[in-house]
């Protein structure tokens, strides 16, 4: 493989670790945000410390959401960049060409991943609300 060729596939591949970390952290401060309130609930058994939980979920679930379209559209522009000749290298990081594929937002918040992880964030709420 050619220096230029490695070298935009590197920088592409650090907008996608970057991205997918962002993911990781959001899903992790989903989490967190969802416990901290439902100890709060616990504390003072106040059912509104439940029902704020849902909007932060929603949320963070529409952040990851961007975040993974971007994702996606930045290996769609690895795989395009993988098969160029070396003369056609010009470390262009836009992912807004036609050849790219689009992803957008609300079409994968509803990918198999996303949707396992805040259905069942959003299903311990809902029952939480209807047990207690």
């Amino acid at each position: 493989m050619d220096e230029n060729k490695r070298k935009h596939l590197d920088l592409i591949q650090a907008i996608i670790t970057r991205l997918s970390n962002n993911s990781f952290l959001i899903k992790g401060w989903c989490i967190t945000l969802m416990v901290g309130l439902f100890a709060l609930y616990a504390k003072n058994s106040e059912t509104k410390y439940i029902f704020i939980c849902l909007y932060p979920t929603i949320l963070f679930w529409i952040i990851d959401s961007y975040y993974l379209s971007l994702e996606k559209k930045y290996r769609s522009l690895y795989d395009i960049i993988r098969v160029k000749q070396e003369e056609a290298i010009d470390f262009n990081l836009n992912i807004d060409i036609p050849e790219v594929k689009n992803f957008n937002w609300y079409q994968v918040m509803f990918t198999e991943l996303n949707t396992i992880f805040y259905f069942f964030i959003i299903l311990i709420i809902i029952l939480t609300i209807l047990v207690f």
